[in-house]
């Protein structure tokens, strides 16, 4: 009789996400992970055909959960520059847990498992409202749309986090030129 599996999918997320900080991405093993869960093998290939779809899954869970996250920074009782902190400090721990493992794919297996624009459009709308709001009370004067702006906000965000070149606070200056 074939033993029945409480929750197989989370328990091999859950287990996947433990072998992946202990010991990086390219050292996953689908047969170890199996192991670990206690499965046999086509079992976890019978709910994700690859590693690249369970690292999918898995960051796109957090991802899911840091937009979940933000999509309350409009609803805080803060100043724009505050706003800007916050979104800028969960981007910024959503990257740093997984730094290692961006580092270990090339370009072509980023793409694969990032689809860039689709994944940002959530975060887009969250910043468009922000700064639809911001435009509107004047502490933002430009003659860009929103989406626009939400999207050089992002993109220099991101690339603050990745280079430190600048801080948040320098962008912050340039969108309300202060």
């Amino acid at each position: 009789m074939p033993k029945i599996l409480e929750s197989p999918r989370e328990k091999i997320l859950k287990e996947a996400k433990i072998e992946l900080k202990k010991n990086g991405y390219k050292k996953l093993s689908m047969r170890e992970l199996a192991k670990t869960c206690n499965i046999g093998l086509g079992t976890l290939y019978n709910y994700f055909k690859n590693k690249n779809e369970i690292l999918k899954c898995i960051i796109r869970e957090d991802w899911d959960y840091v937009i979940d996250e933000l999509k309350e920074v409009n609803l805080l009782n803060i100043g724009f520059d505050e706003k800007i902190k916050f979104i800028y400090d969960k981007l910024n721990c959503y990257m740093l847990k997984y730094i290692d493992i961006f580092i270990e794919f090339s370009n072509e297996e980023r793409d694969i498992i990032f689809k860039h624009e689709n994944i940002f459009i959530p975060l887009y709308l969250i910043t468009d409202d922000m700064i639809l709001f911001y435009k509107r009370n004047k502490t933002i004067n430009s003659s860009l749309d929103e989406r626009t702006l939400s999207k050089f906000l992002i993109t220099n965000i991101l690339t603050i986090i990745k280079t430190k070149i600048f801080s948040v606070d320098d962008l912050i200056c340039i969108l309300t030129n202060k």
